[in-house]
């Protein structure tokens, strides 16, 4: 905003101005809508001031469910000042994280270029409750049902007609036929992650848990293939913790919330996709004093360096070692199994280039869960190496397979611990 045009605007309609931007940041739409409009009156003169307008006006509408409004304001901002003007207008992030969000679920993108729906179903959008539209089925969802269907059949790798297909069924209260769409789009397209997060969010409110982790962790596993959207990494990490700890693994939920702690703060969590229920469950979490512990042992573990002689990156020295850790029923302990999980497929981490100019070696051992189809669901770090060494152990290890461990004849979900030695080369 030119400081010769804010000066020239009277102020009454920029304290307008503020006051909607923090009503909708407050969760009341109504009153941000009606602030922001008056606004609008006394800013036209200043381009970045009438586009600031015309953006919380957009997401504003937006959570009171009047897409089609929310769609212009949000077009007339961006033809205003583009992308990168947006992003001067929006600096906090999580606002900025959540826009994109919105500009997804309306088939915009900021970028330029065209997005899919996300499918976000029901829940709260928004830092207070949305109010949930139920739609009884309209005379005309079997005729758009039929039309997308044909569609998909036509074009299965179009991942956004498998998406507008899922919100249609989602809308007409049809989950059976909703779950169906995402299992037909993860099958035509098994690298698309949202998928694999929103068939694991349902599974999870059906109390599939088994399913519910086993679709939520390989979101994290195709992160490391292809770019996958923050929000949807988020509200994945947070479905992967509540099933978790609805598993009876209570140790291993806060200690997978220390892991993320930094990246699910408070203004984030206010901006993501969560029932009232589940955003209650996850605050308790967050609240525990053992989440506290989980992290202060986290931190604790970070802090401590192996500091040795080398000069060049060089390959890594792994060796297994065998867990006896317990879990719920049904994860067996190691030791009970009569075949352990064999790895078929290893990705060696990549030596921190940080670490290999300060010379650091050391040992990083985790802790897998490796389900019956010999997946790796989730690595949780027993003794940590700072310097970017935990966080590539675990991208790696995420991506390994195996032969799942066997009892009584039948596949079944085990702890493994690993050790990763990196060892530098003079």
């Amino acid at each position: 905003m030119g400081a010769a045009g804010a000066q020239d605007i009277d102020p009454f309609y920029l304290e307008r101005l503020i006051s909607g931007e923090r009503a909708f940041l407050d969760g009341n739409y109504e009153t941000a809508i009606d602030e922001l409009k008056i606004a609008l009156f006394g800013v036209q003169a200043e381009k970045q001031l009438k586009a600031k307008a015309y953006l919380f006006l957009g997401m504003s509408h937006y959570h009171l469910e009047e897409k089609d409004q929310a769609r212009t304001y949000l077009k007339d901002a961006h033809d205003y000042l583009g992308t990168e003007g947006l992003r001067d207008l929006v600096p906090d992030d999580a606002v900025w994280f959540y826009l994109n969000r919105v500009l997804a679920d309306l088939k915009m993108a900021v970028s330029g270029k065209p997005e899919v729906a996300t499918g976000t179903g029901t829940g709260s959008r928004t830092p207070a409750q949305k109010p949930v539209s139920k739609q009884g089925t309209s005379p005309n969802a079997a005729g758009v049902a039929r039309s997308l269907e044909m569609k998909i059949k036509a074009d299965p790798q179009n991942t956004g007609l498998y998406y507008e297909l899922y919100e249609h069924y989602m809308e007409n209260d049809n989950g059976g036929a909703a779950k169906r769409t995402l299992e037909s789009l993860i099958k035509k397209n098994p690298d698309e992650a949202r998928g694999y997060f929103l068939l694991g969010r349902m599974q999870y409110r059906e109390r599939d848990l088994r399913n519910a982790e086993r679709n939520l962790g390989r979101v994290f596993g195709l992160q490391l293939k292809a770019p996958v959207e923050e929000f949807v990494l988020l509200e994945a990490k947070i479905f992967q913790i509540l099933t978790t700890l609805l598993s009876g693994e209570k140790t291993r939920a806060y200690d997978m919330y220390a892991q993320w702690a930094d990246r699910l703060t408070e203004e984030r969590i206010r901006f993501l996709d969560l029932e009232e229920q589940e955003r209650a469950i996850f605050q308790g979490i967050v609240q525990s004093a053992e989440a506290q512990a989980a992290i202060d042992k986290l931190e604790g573990e970070e802090e401590t360096e192996d500091v040795g002689p080398g000069e060049n990156s060089a390959p890594t020295n792994m060796e297994t070692d065998p867990s006896s850790d317990l879990g719920p029923d049904n994860i067996v302990p190691l030791e009970e199994v009569d075949t352990e999980p064999e790895l078929r497929e290893r990705v060696d981490p990549r030596y921190p280039a940080a670490a290999v100019e300060r010379g650091i070696e050391g040992t990083v051992t985790v802790s897998a869960l490796i389900s019956e189809t010999g997946d790796v669901l989730d690595v949780v770090v027993v003794q940590g190496l700072a310097g970017g060494f935990n966080e590539e152990t675990v991208k790696a290890v995420m991506q390994w397979k195996y032969d799942p461990a066997i009892k009584d004849g039948q596949p079944v979900k085990v702890r493994k611990q690993i050790s990763i030695t990196f060892k530098a080369r003079f």
